[in-house]
């Protein structure tokens, strides 16, 4: 066994007796081949007996009993937060709002609005035709002129060619 597995085992498990019985051979083998090992444990052993010797106060029953009730308060506290929690995220869940429903909502305005003004804009071209039509045959009707009103046709006839 290594100085340093040998060394941890003695800090930890080996002087409170809680280490295996293999464990505890390879350990005592290792004792016997190197000194600074052995040193250690002689030092562990001090500290050991030195702790063992300490009285151990006895904490007080009220210590206890408020242990107990913080223990109890806070158990209540995460119930009552977990309920309220998941009571919270419903809620946020519910009026939350998505980003697909706010960019269907965009794209539903600029589609209603590209329709709204393609119509205007028809309604206004075939308006501005209408009036055009209007005009040259309110033109003609209204003059008395027969070669001005060839002459006007002419005029409309080469235009269009």
């Amino acid at each position: 066994m290594q100085c340093r597995k040998t060394q941890e085992l003695l800090k930890a498990d080996y002087l409170d007796g809680e280490i295996n019985q293999r464990e505890e051979k390879q350990i005592k083998e290792h004792l016997a081949k190197c000194p600074e090992c052995r040193r250690l444990e002689k030092e562990l052993q001090v500290q050991h007996m030195l702790f063992q010797k300490t009285k151990q106060p006895q904490v007080p029953e009220r210590v206890w009993q408020n242990i107990r009730d913080a223990i109890v308060t806070e158990r209540l506290n995460k119930e009552s937060s977990v309920s309220s929690s998941i009571l919270q995220r419903l809620r946020e869940s519910i009026l939350a709002p998505r980003p697909v429903f706010a960019i269907a909502g965009v794209l539903t305005a600029i589609i209603f609005v590209v329709i709204f003004a393609g119509a205007i804009i028809q309604k206004k071209q075939s308006f501005s035709k209408e009036n055009s039509g209007e005009s040259v045959v309110g033109y003609n009707l209204n003059d008395e002129n027969e070669d001005l009103l060839y002459t006007l046709g002419t005029n409309i006839e080469e235009y269009f060619l």
